[in-house]
């Protein structure tokens, strides 16, 4: 069984998996695939076959042909686009941003706001001058110091 790496957590995870154990990304769809048989050039407009690297009309490398080249970038731009509005997963987010607004603007909750918590930020915003948020937070920004970017965007992303 030919394990490979899941393009969200790193875990290995096998090639006919329909999605990571660990994180819940679609495997399947990344491997299964079928590029086409041919490819139309963008700038010549002429078909060739998706096995040629360039179109023998122009000379140009044609984007569409490159995309199945590798699934990941492919996955990349299907499930973390969002053109359409909806995202199929969750957008990435920093740690490192996490980190300093949970440490200037802990106070009022928006790290959780930028984590998409919205209701633990309300809750932030809410109670924000007795000063329980303020510490709360620093003790986060701590935590979030602490943690590995793999297990952050396991948990945030």
């Amino acid at each position: 069984m030919a394990l490979v790496a899941c393009p969200d957590c790193g875990n290995g995870v096998s090639k006919n998996a329909e999605s990571c154990p660990k994180c819940g990304s679609p495997i399947a769809e990344l491997y299964k695939r079928i590029p086409p048989e041919s490819v139309n050039c963008s700038e010549c407009k002429n078909d060739y076959s998706f096995h040629e690297r360039k179109c023998p009309h122009c000379g140009l490398i044609n984007g569409k042909k490159l995309r199945f080249d590798n699934p990941l970038e492919e996955y990349k731009e299907i499930y973390h686009s969002s053109s359409s509005g909806v995202s199929k997963i969750k957008e990435s987010k920093s740690r490192s941003a996490a980190i300093l607004l949970a440490i200037f603007f802990g106070g009022i909750g928006v790290h959780k706001f930028y984590l998409n918590k919205p209701g633990q930020g309300i809750i932030y915003l809410l109670l924000f001058w007795t000063g329980i948020p303020l510490i709360i937070s620093l003790i986060e920004a701590i935590r979030f110091l602490m943690m590995s970017d793999s297990s952050f965007n396991t948990k945030y992303c």
